[in-house]
């Protein structure tokens, strides 16, 4: 049996369905602190001015709680709209002291995909230092 819709109904239907979609994205940034800070200089391709955002609010996290606070760091990126993807790909295993971890970061800077390294020491507080290829 086939059901038919009028035409009519199919466009209200794709249309709202539209706005759900479009609507679910702008939730997701919409809660996302530092997000036009962040994203700002993403978009400039000025990976090393976003360094101090990111710190800040590493400041605001428990201290002595490096690898539950390395997953709050990831959870903060992923909201952002600038970013695609971010995932630890090395968790204190860079052995210096304090140790280092670090997240591999897709970003889309402009128009443009760009994937990225950060470097984060595993102190009291965490501090992201560099970016790299």
């Amino acid at each position: 049996m086939h059901v038919f819709f009028p035409s009519k109904i199919k466009v209200v239907l794709l249309f709202l369905l539209g706005i759900l979609i479009f609507s679910c994205e702008e939730d997701k940034n919409e809660n996302c602190p530092d997000n036009e800070e962040f994203c700002f200089y993403i978009d400039m391709g000025d990976f090393n001015s976003v360094i101090p955002v990111i710190n800040d609010f590493l400041e605001t996290l428990e201290e002595d709680a490096p690898h539950e606070n390395l997953v709050y760091l990831q959870d903060w990126m992923e909201c952002k709209s600038c970013v695609d993807d971010v995932e630890i790909t090395c968790n204190s295993c860079i052995y210096t002291s304090p140790p280092q971890s670090e997240l591999t970061i897709v970003f889309y800077s402009g128009e443009t995909r760009v994937e990225k390294i950060m470097d984060v020491l595993m102190d009291s507080t965490l501090t992201v230092v560099a970016f790299h290829d």
